[in-house]
């Protein structure tokens, strides 16, 4: 069996302030502080950091890496040629993106990740998160088995996602959002993750006419709006 080379110092300070999140994300489920130190080398982990504004990806670029959100927030967004953006999704703390397109180096990426707030993110050679590495950590093979299962919901996220941009009208699309966040929060009630241009944005809607929609959604007793809270007043199927 190979020795493990141990993660750099340099490695390991960047990496220590932001454990509590590594370790809540799906990706490293199961596998405690030490050992995500201990995996960091094998991944080609490296700790970059993005300004508001600045990409992290821009179409077209061919990608071999998946990138852990540590802190800030980045956007996915679908750029046309008049520089109009459409938000394919927002990622936050533990949140990951550019795995489906490291997986398939033939498909070239038609999304950027732009950085919407100061950033901190850790970048991870993807194939090396599928091959199991040379000093075989038990940790590893559970670590790829998480990875799996992360693609899975991306999936079913962008499954979702194709269902809300389906829905014919506004007040159907905005319905169809609203019935998934309130079952994802086991509740009636629930936070947008959004702000209104971002959830126009995400819906592929002019931001006017959404927010006018959702004055008549309020007014007819459909729903209930507090700022970002959300409140559905009528019966959705459980």
């Amino acid at each position: 069996m190979a020795t493990k080379a141990p993660a750099s110092p340099r490695l390991v300070a960047e990496l220590q302030p932001y454990l509590p999140v590594i370790r809540r994300t799906k990706l490293f489920a199961g596998i405690d502080a030490q050992e995500a130190l201990q995996v960091a080398p094998c991944l080609g982990a490296h700790v970059m950091r993005r300004e508001p504004g600045e990409y992290v990806l821009r179409p077209g670029q061919s990608i071999s890496h998946l990138y852990l959100v540590l802190s800030g927030e980045i956007h996915v967004v679908r750029e046309d040629w008049s520089g109009n953006r459409n938000l394919v999704a927002s990622k936050g703390p533990g949140s990951t993106f550019g795995d489906a397109y490291a997986c398939s180096p033939s498909q070239v990426p038609q999304v950027a990740a732009v950085a919407e707030k100061p950033t901190t993110l850790l970048r991870l050679d993807v194939r090396k998160v599928m091959s199991p590495c040379q000093a075989s950590c038990p940790f590893h093979l559970r670590l790829l088995s998480n990875f799996v299962a992360q693609l899975a919901d991306s999936t079913i996220l962008l499954q979702n996602k194709l269902r809300y941009l389906s829905q014919r009208t506004t007040r159907q699309k905005l319905l169809a959002f609203f019935e998934d966040r309130a079952r994802q929060a086991g509740s009636r009630t629930f936070e947008l993750p959004y702000t209104r241009q971002e959830l126009a944005d995400f819906l592929s809607v002019n931001r006017s006419a959404m927010s006018s929609e959702l004055s008549r959604m309020q007014a007819d007793g459909i729903i209930e709006i507090d700022h970002r809270r959300i409140t559905l007043l009528t019966n959705f199927p459980g």
